[in-house]
């Protein structure tokens, strides 16, 4: 069900759902307007964040450098809304960025992903008429970039 949703608000409730996996070495930085919004399925859009929250999380583990996760969000046009979501973590090298959102596709150790993460988010974001993409340098970080409708058109899919 698609809705005009605040982003900030929105993303405080989907930070709610990882507090207790946020190491303390990981601070998360918000530069989000208030009266943000975007058109989408809450609980589907929150899973999205989630996962790559989570993803930032995993790449951030290692206790001896400060981790920060960076989420900021901006009004592209009348119509867009661009959501940035980036880390300091070990990053993504660059062969496998194409297969990141393959079904089943995992850079993470043997029983610790799916590799359903990345390809669910994917999947997410085509639902809501957006996009998503990922830049990454190995031990700088990764970027993901979201594009999501600020506002309903009336032709969304799965009305």
């Amino acid at each position: 069900e698609k809705q005009d949703i605040n982003l900030l608000n929105t993303i405080y409730e989907t930070m709610l759902f990882i507090r207790g996996d946020l190491p303390t070495h990981i601070s998360v930085i918000l530069d989000i307007p208030e009266h943000l919004t975007i058109f989408a399925d809450k609980q589907k859009i929150q899973q999205a964040f989630l996962n790559l929250l989570k993803n930032s999380i995993d790449a951030m583990r290692d206790e001896s450098v400060e981790g920060s996760i960076s989420i900021s969000g901006k009004q592209i046009d009348d119509s867009v809304t661009e959501i940035v979501i980036s880390d300091n973590g070990k990053g993504i090298p660059e062969p496998l960025l194409g297969k990141i959102f393959d079904p089943f596709f995992t850079t993470k150790d043997v029983g610790t992903g799916t590799g359903l993460g990345l390809y669910i988010t994917h999947e997410i974001l085509d639902q809501h008429d957006g996009t998503i993409k990922v830049e990454s340098q190995l031990e700088k970080g990764t970027v993901f970039t979201l594009q999501i409708p600020s506002k309903g058109t009336g032709h969304e899919k799965g009305n």
